[in-house]
């Protein structure tokens, strides 16, 4: 699957300054980003931000389940999403894992 680039000229236009500073821009940009495992990439057909460096797992993964609970949950997965969300966003997860089990449980 191949990625839209951004133009230059049309992201310059977008943030109101000139391409030349947009270019000086995306230089301290991408030394910043390099730091977090991104970077964005300047080619012919403009500019793209390329992820490099992507840590999940563990319970912190939960707000991805909630997400996709969301998206597809019946009423009563929904109420579980309603109140498994808040906490985890604050990385409790508990709720979440050890409630999803008993909410999906086809004998309660």
């Amino acid at each position: 699957m191949e990625l839209e680039s951004l133009k230059g000229e049309e992201l310059a236009e977008f943030i109101g300054v000139s391409t030349r500073t947009l270019r000086s821009d995306m230089k301290a940009l991408n030394d910043y980003l390099e730091s977090i495992g991104a970077y964005i990439r300047s080619t012919r057909n403009g500019y793209r931000l390329n992820i490099t460096n992507v840590n999940l797992g563990g319970s912190g993964a939960t707000i991805g389940l909630l997400i996709s609970m969301l998206l597809v949950a019946r009423r009563r997965q929904k109420q579980m999403v309603a109140l498994g969300m808040p906490p985890a966003i604050f990385q409790i997860n508990e709720p979440v894992i050890f409630g999803i089990p008993i909410v999906l449980n086809p004998i309660c």
